[in-house]
């Protein structure tokens, strides 16, 4: 709740999904200063995700704000140019919820 409180993205932000497969779902929320993106992994299996951020630039922090003694992703070029691509681990019925500077 406190991240909700603190966030505007999360109360009055855009939302979007972002494409995944079988038990994985994962989405975008924005407002004008940040983004986050949210992944679930609804499975008793460990899962890869491999996400496409349109309108994020390739080598954004993605910061865990859930465990924020973690390190750091960074986001890569997507085919194409026009998104990048966060990579990230999630674990069985575990989720991340990132922020993106």
């Amino acid at each position: 709740m406190a991240l909700r409180r603190q966030n505007e993205a999360f109360r009055r932000g855009s939302f979007r999904w972002l494409k995944t497969a079988g038990t994985q779902v994962a989405y975008a929320r924005e407002s004008a200063e940040k983004t986050f993106v949210v992944a679930l992994n609804l499975s008793s299996e460990p899962t890869e995700l491999s996400l496409n951020l349109k309108g994020v630039a390739a080598g954004a922090k993605a910061t865990d704000v859930l465990s924020p003694d973690r390190a750091a992703e960074r986001t890569s070029a997507a085919e194409g140019g026009q998104a990048s691509r966060l990579s990230l681990a999630v674990p069985p019925w575990g989720a991340k919820v990132l922020r993106i500077e």
